[in-house]
């Protein structure tokens, strides 16, 4: 976890990271959060193909890396998600769950949500085909870092 808000905290100094966030949601109606929200999600789900580390080591990329490679795990998909959503005001995190093997196996993105004043977060899992914002995995438990 503290890689990731490494390699997060890293990209919220990077110009054309928030170019991208500030291009990624130009047709987005001002203080639309949720269009903001699905907009970006929309970015690394297109743009970033989930793909399994290297056999036997656990990498880790930053948003500019995965967006230009075009693949990364979940790790990699949420330290994406949240540098972008970060760079247009979102309060960011990550959800780190267990999905049923009895470890901490899997993690995803959250944001705050409303963006001005946050009520609660919405669960952003890029990784999987099917899912939209607010979709999560069947998890066993889960716990919250917020950056």
């Amino acid at each position: 976890i503290k890689i990731m808000e490494g390699l997060h905290m890293a990209g919220l100094t990077d110009p054309t990271v928030r170019a991208l966030a500030l291009q990624t949601t130009k047709n987005c109606p001002s203080r639309n959060d949720m269009c903001e929200i699905r907009a970006i999600f929309d970015l690394v789900k297109r743009r970033v193909r989930y793909t399994g580390d290297v056999r036997g080591h656990d990498t880790y990329a930053s948003a500019k890396r995965s967006l230009e490679w075009g693949g990364g795990d979940c790790d990699d998909h949420a330290v994406a998600v949240t540098t972008l959503l970060r760079h247009l005001g979102f309060k960011t995190g990550v959800r780190v769950a267990d999905t049923g093997s009895g470890d901490w196996d899997h993690v995803y993105a959250i944001a705050g949500f409303p963006k001005d004043n946050p009520t609660g977060y919405v669960a952003l899992d890029t990784t999987v085909p099917q899912s939209t914002p607010g979709w999560e995995p069947p998890t066993r438990k889960v716990k919250d870092f917020i950056w």
